[in-house]
């Protein structure tokens, strides 16, 4: 069977938030369903949100798919937590951006827009690190063809 357009849009914005964590040496899952342990910080959560049918009008489904990236960030004092938690934002927002062709998310997509940056809550763990944990979120515009789930149209 084949994959429906929604799925293929997250598992690729799922392989861009995977590699951003793994050029930071942090840990990486989708949709996880358990709090964060302190043990398993720094890490980048992408969860899958709800969807929106914003126009029928071309033979397709317009649709808005929101997604959230919540990082979870440490860094050796908190003087430079402030400096760990804008990179680690920056990295994420370039692994979101348009291909090189203009195109997003391989084609699958027409616009990906950021809503909003959650102020980051910082706090201490017992191994004395500083930290902080945010969410970026995001809304990927995308179209099916009508009763299609699996085509773009």
């Amino acid at each position: 069977m084949p994959t429906p357009v929604r799925e293929e849009i997250v598992s690729r914005i799922a392989t861009r938030i995977e590699a951003v964590a793994t050029g930071l040496g942090y840990a990486f899952e989708r949709n996880r369903f358990v709090p964060i342990e302190e043990g398993e910080v720094p890490a980048l959560v992408l969860f899958d949100g709800g969807e929106e049918v914003v126009d029928g009008d071309s033979g397709g489904l317009s649709r808005e798919l929101g997604l959230e990236v919540e990082a979870f960030v440490t860094a050796a004092t908190g003087a430079l937590l402030g400096a760990a938690v804008a990179e680690v934002a920056a990295r994420i927002r370039l692994a979101m951006r348009p291909d090189a062709a203009g195109l997003t998310v391989d084609g699958f997509a027409w616009d990906v827009k950021e809503l909003a940056m959650t102020t980051p809550e910082i706090g201490r763990h017992a191994k004395a690190r500083a930290f902080a944990a945010f969410t970026l979120e995001y809304v990927v515009v995308y179209q099916t063809a009508e009763f299609d789930p699996y085509a773009t149209s």
